[in-house]
């Protein structure tokens, strides 16, 4: 395993296709910085797709920023961790279909993020992406950037047992958890549709 050093403008990704249906609250990113990178923005993307000349994905779905220089305890890539980057309404993430997680630095020369990266595993790979305004996307299907999804499965009602009480929200609205399984901290009845609060829900 290893890691890359990056600056504006460039921007790192690594798309993944869940193998369920499920909505994402934050993600993490094993990440390091060089000196004060500064401000940092993940974006929740569908596809790889960028508009001409821009940095900003095309669909994203939502996007989270936090300050580097603060969130990571020091500087150099032995100082690394797992930085949380939450979103302010959970992400509906279908089954079967491509999304990217990016990662945008506005750090300058000196001042960069470091996000580590997988070189073995047995797992099916997505594929590790580079975007430059004006070179354009590059894809390495290799290697994969470090991340953990956290947030809950999406599945209908009919399909638990252990269902009480009146629907709603809160950290305990009429679910058995001991019927759920392991990791189940919260689930919200809406709709027809309970979304189960597992964390983290997938990591690579």
């Amino acid at each position: 395993d290893d890691h890359i050093q990056y600056r504006s403008p460039e921007l790192r990704g690594q798309s993944f296709i869940a193998l369920k249906t499920h909505k994402i609250t934050s993600v993490k990113l094993h990440l390091g910085r060089d000196n004060n990178p500064g401000e940092a923005t993940v974006y929740i993307a569908l596809g790889t797709d960028f508009p001409s000349g821009t940095s900003v994905p095309t669909y994203v779905r939502g996007q989270s920023t936090l300050n580097l220089n603060t969130a990571i305890a020091g500087s150099g890539w032995g100082s690394a961790q797992w930085v949380e980057f939450s979103f302010a309404s959970p992400i509906f993430i279908p089954s079967g279909v491509q999304f990217a997680i990016w990662l945008e630095c506005v750090g300058a020369y000196n001042n960069e993020v470091m996000w580590g990266f997988a070189t073995t595993g047995s797992y099916p790979r997505g594929d590790k992406l580079y975007y430059h305004s004006t070179t354009g996307l590059r894809i390495d299907s290799g290697q994969d950037f470090m991340f953990e999804e956290w947030g809950g499965e999406v599945i209908r009602p009919s399909t638990i047992s252990g269902i009480a009480g009146s629907p709603g929200v809160g950290a305990s609205p009429g679910v058995n958890a001991g019927q759920l399984g392991a990791g189940v901290e919260a689930g919200v009845l809406s709709a027809g549709v309970m979304t189960v609060m597992k964390k983290p829900w997938g990591r690579k």
